[in-house]
């Protein structure tokens, strides 16, 4: 009984759905209507134009954007480093449930979510790359922003690599 019960709890959903792609007038259909299929065929003729060049203009300003994070983030790696390196020099010696080591302890933090952040923008411009490429795919021409999405990418990975070394760093001469 109880494999007779598991067989129709299989079988059941599937006739039901070829019940509902029939084509028949009653309601649910999954059949395709009218309408359905000019917007499964893509855009009218003549909109190739405008519906490619804003998905262009929304790269180049993610781009900027991308650029601008990745500024900011260099600076704030920069001096985060420095501070995390003082705070760990500071604490050598003490013990680890200093005032000098929580402190020590709280720059390290700060310069792990920088790291965090870093990553975090790395995917960004892993998935403007990917947008750019089908843009460039819908308009048939090379992508202009893609180098300079690559070039941000690089300059991302080698200031990760930095903070990767100075944090680790940092850590290493922390109060035990």
């Amino acid at each position: 009984m109880t494999n007779f019960r598991n067989a129709a709890a299989v079988i059941l959903p599937f006739a039901l759905l070829t019940a509902c792609a029939a084509g028949s007038d009653e309601w649910p259909s999954l059949a395709k209507r009218p309408g359905e299929a000019a917007v499964a065929a893509g855009p009218a003729a003549g909109a190739g134009d405008s519906a490619v060049a804003a998905p262009a203009a929304v790269i180049a300003g993610r781009v900027q954007d991308a650029s601008r994070d990745l500024d900011r983030l260099a600076e704030r790696l920069t001096a985060q480093t420095a501070t995390t390196s003082a705070a760990a020099r500071a604490a050598r010696g003490s013990g680890a449930a200093s005032e000098l080591a929580a402190t020590a302890q709280l720059e390290l933090s700060r310069l792990e979510r920088i790291g965090a952040q870093l990553s975090d923008l790395r995917d960004r411009l892993d998935a403007l790359a990917g947008d750019a490429a089908v843009a460039a795919a819908q308009t048939g021409a090379a992508p202009a922003d893609l180098a300079g999405i690559g070039r941000l990418i690089q300059r991302t990975e080698a200031l990760h690599a930095g903070f990767a070394a100075s944090f680790e760093a940092a850590r290493a001469s922390m109060p035990r």
